[in-house]
């Protein structure tokens, strides 16, 4: 994620006075944004076919450990994001950059 950083938009002058809506739509719109929603898109799709084929793929091999696996995936997900969200709003989002 940190390889994007250059494409990302710059923090330029606010203006007072909105001259186009603000929104999610505005946002998926924005080319400045296209790249990282390419990478955030690439990321979620990655971990969905981990969680839809890896019982597929066990099937061979232990199955009673499917299970215990996408709970400890799922669980362990939950809980970083948990952490990172409590870390950000204390000592902000920037300390964050490297570890995610």
């Amino acid at each position: 994620m940190v390889a994007i950083l250059p494409w990302l938009p710059g923090r330029g002058r606010v203006d007072t006075v909105a001259t186009r809506p603000i929104g999610a739509a505005s946002g998926v719109r924005s080319a400045a944004m296209v790249r990282p929603a390419l990478a955030f898109a690439a990321t979620t799709v990655a971990g969905g076919i981990v969680v839809t084929f890896l019982p597929l793929a066990a099937a061979g091999v232990v199955s009673d450990m499917v299970a215990p696996a996408l709970l400890a995936q799922a669980a362990s997900s939950t809980i970083t994001r948990w952490w990172a969200g409590r870390a950000a709003d204390r000592s902000g989002a920037g300390s964050l950059l490297m570890l995610g």
